[in-house]
């Protein structure tokens, strides 16, 4: 019983070292708060982080490549305060159309402070992986990053887009 309960550990340790792997060769490409002004004062929504993957080089690709989806990337947005899903589902309607509902279905009721949602765009398998606290949804396609990661680079916040990729040729 020793032995499983050390070997459960030592796979487990092995599995996370992997994940942290793989992140590790996502580089950052930019980092931005998206603000919404209310009235006349402005209120922090989420912070975002997005990484890509470095050519071989190690140089940054173009932003062409990586709108394209010819790169992997990774958005991380991290809340700043409480979000109800309807707005984040409005948000995410008018950017990807009907390519939001699969991702929708997968928003908690409520977005909480601290709270991490991400895109993870694998461009080999071009598959998108949308993570959130209360589960995850593939989507296939090279389209869908593309779509995904233009919404947020075009954000209507002057200078969110640039910051996000500020690091990108």
């Amino acid at each position: 019983m020793k032995w499983l309960r050390f070997f459960s550990v030592v796979m487990t340790m092995i599995g996370l070292s992997t994940v942290a792997f793989a992140d590790a060769a996502l580089q950052e490409a930019g980092r931005a708060t998206r603000v919404k002004s209310v009235a006349f004062v402005d209120v922090n929504v989420y912070a975002a982080l997005f990484q890509v993957m470095t050519e071989a080089d190690g140089s940054f690709p173009t932003k062409a490549s990586v709108m394209g989806g010819g790169n992997s990337m990774k958005l991380t947005m991290t809340a700043l305060r409480d979000l109800p899903k309807e707005k984040v589902a409005d948000s995410l309607k008018k950017g990807l159309g009907a390519q939001a509902d699969q991702i929708i279905a997968k928003l908690p009721e409520e977005w909480k402070k601290g709270g991490v949602v991400s895109f993870n765009y694998d461009a080999t398998s071009k598959v998108t992986t949308f993570s959130t606290p209360s589960g995850s949804v593939t989507v296939a396609g090279q389209a869908f990053a593309s779509a995904w990661i233009t919404m947020y680079v075009n954000a209507d916040q002057k200078g969110f887009g640039g910051s996000l990729t500020s690091k990108l040729k």
